[in-house]
């Protein structure tokens, strides 16, 4: 989830204090970091749970915008986590089989 400080300045306090409570921010600094910043583009929260993004699209906040990214899950559990590996938010690998075939 990401927004635009140029536009996001036309959302209403309630919709950002929801959005806060959403993704877990405090609502004041939330509010005011977003108030105050004047980047066109600025991440908000990354690989958020489809469930909240769902939500936080509800708001209808202007300004708001959303990248879709994956997120590991493991279906047996973390047994076998470390022989997989894991990758880093740009998807690069960083241990394990994903590391092993990361592409250069």
């Amino acid at each position: 989830i990401w927004y635009d400080a140029r536009k996001v300045s036309q959302a209403t306090h309630a919709q950002l204090t929801e959005l806060a409570r959403l993704l877990g921010h405090k609502p004041d600094r939330l509010i005011k970091r977003m108030r105050t910043d004047t980047r066109h583009f600025v991440y908000l929260d990354r690989q958020v749970d489809a469930e909240v993004a769902a939500q936080v699209k509800a708001l209808n906040v202007p300004g708001l915008g959303f990248v879709p990214e994956s997120k590991r899950y493991y279906p047996q559990g973390e047994a076998l986590a470390h022989l997989v590996g894991f990758t880093d938010i740009e998807d690069r690998g960083q241990e394990g089989v994903e590391l092993a075939f990361n592409e250069n």
